[in-house]
């Protein structure tokens, strides 16, 4: 069990191990490295014959760690700087016609600003790893893992080694979800067991997981929009975010954070859309659907902002933007259809829709809420319709759906991650909590599949669509 500074950004002082080795069953302390790429975390390793001897061996060190004034990092002050930022202008990702000409002169504005807090990936199993080394320099290990190659591939180069030199038994993820993308778990038990020349298994702790991330970056999107005849004329997504590797050349557009806001297949003649970078020192890592989980959240609920403007109905405002045929058009005909769409619903409750594709696929949802006596709102039921040009397997695809949605509803009204004196002020489910059981809607999932068109992804197209569809859903039962 590996002691870590909860300050990110500091640097190891003190080690007192004495009531450490004084615990049964701890065999020794050892100073480790944690790597997450452009991140390095020093950590204090307990070894002992057992796990719990090493973590009762962990909780009885005294290690005193230099802050290096990262200690002063708190959520207001950076959210604020990501709101002072968005009055920069940026660097320009996508442009079509002429977006300022239009907008200025445009009688029917929407200025709308839109923010997405930080989340971790709070996989149910913690993350662990065993590794060997056995004679003749031959590596075994056993692991969780979503990439099965890039561990091969990191490890080959970090210890010269050959790839036939390694043996990884890749177990069942107990959740991924981009977690397990990172090697950072795997490395920390390799060279543990290159030290200590015994086979070593590493456990971190649920608080580990949940105060160390990487977690899912934050994005905050400023938006602008214009409608005349009914219709869009002038659209702009300006991105204001960190990114999930830190940008080594800033003068230009990190396209992972800005994954789809000029690829929807809506017909907008006049677009600008743009991106501010944020150079902060928490790290992140892909999250499930990676920055289309939050972008999608601003560009689908700004399209509800314009039709409410056009005085449209949001489906049919959707719709009267697609006039060439698409899988974006297929979908939305879909859900209409499947969802009821046209038929009225009885007071207090609201439906919205919301749909997005990005390079992971494509796939739409309505989201049914009721407008509780006590001012709560109540979600009743996701309607989700998926493309897929050609499905091999519809019950893990809907299986993926409904995950997608848990994981969509939860980033959605939940606190998310939060620090403070340059910590992280989560530590477990009880103040870190996904959805439970008893939040659960209804999910009916619709498959889209024609045979010989190209095979789109499962595991990550029905969360983006989750918020927005949400959001919008809420302000349609209760303005």
């Amino acid at each position: 069990s590996v002691e870590r500074s909860l300050v990110f950004g500091a640097t190891l002082g003190n080690v007192d191990k004495s009531a450490t080795l004084k615990v049964t069953g701890v065999l020794d302390v050892v100073e480790v490295e944690r790597d997450l790429g452009a991140y390095k975390y020093p950590g204090v390793a307990v070894v002992a014959t057992n796990y719990w001897a090493a973590l009762k061996g962990r909780k009885a060190l005294k290690v005193t760690w230099n802050t290096n004034g990262k200690e002063k990092f708190n959520s207001k002050d950076y959210n604020q700087s990501l709101r002072d930022l968005a009055n920069t202008d940026g660097l320009v990702q996508h442009s079509n016609g002429d977006f300022d000409k239009v907008f200025a002169e445009s009688k029917e504005q929407v200025v709308a600003f839109y923010e997405t807090p930080i989340v971790s990936h709070s996989p149910m199993e913690a993350m662990n790893c065993t590794a060997h080394w056995k004679e003749g320099n031959q590596l075994e290990i056993w692991a969780s893992t979503q990439v099965p190659s890039w561990v091969i591939g990191d490890l080959t180069k970090r210890y010269g080694i050959k790839e036939e030199d390694i043996q990884l038994h890749v177990c069942f993820n107990g959740g991924g979800f981009g977690r397990r993308l990172a090697t950072d778990f795997i490395v920390e038990a390799t060279n543990l067991a290159k030290v200590l020349k015994k086979p070593v298994k590493l456990v971190w702790t649920r608080e580990d997981d949940t105060q160390l991330g990487p977690f899912r970056p934050p994005t905050f999107s400023a938006m602008k929009g214009s409608v005349v005849d009914g219709k869009i004329n002038a659209f702009q997504h300006k991105v204001i975010s960190p990114t999930v590797v830190p940008l080594q050349d800033k003068s230009k557009v990190d396209t992972t954070m800005v994954e789809g806001i000029s690829e929807q297949k809506y017909e907008i003649p006049n677009m600008k859309n743009m991106f501010v970078y944020s150079d902060v020192h928490i790290p992140f890592g892909y999250w499930r659907s990676v920055t289309s989980s939050t972008l999608a959240f601003a560009h689908e609920c700004f399209i509800d902002e314009l039709a409410v403007k056009a005085g449209k109905d949001p489906m049919d405002f959707r719709l009267g933007m697609l006039t060439k045929q698409s899988d974006t058009k297929r979908v939305l005909q879909k859900l209409k259809e499947v969802s009821n769409w046209d038929k009225p619903l009885s007071k207090g409750k609201g439906r919205g829709v919301a749909q997005y594709e990005f390079f992971a696929g494509l796939a739409g949802e309505v989201v049914e809420v009721t407008r509780m006596g006590d001012n709560s709102v109540k979600i009743d039921k996701v309607y989700v319709v998926i493309d897929l040009g050609t499905v091999v397997n519809p019950d893990n695809t809907r299986a993926q759906m409904e995950g997608a949605v848990v994981m969509g509803i939860t980033a959605a009204i939940k606190n998310g991650i939060t620090f403070a004196n340059g910590k992280t002020e989560q530590s477990n489910f009880h103040d870190n909590p996904v959805l439970r059981m008893n939040e659960m809607p209804k999910i009916e999932v619709h498959i889209l599949a024609e045979g010989g068109v190209q095979m789109k992804g499962v595991g990550e197209p029905g969360l983006p669509p989750v918020a927005p569809a949400l959001a919008n859903a809420i302000f349609a039962a209760t303005g």
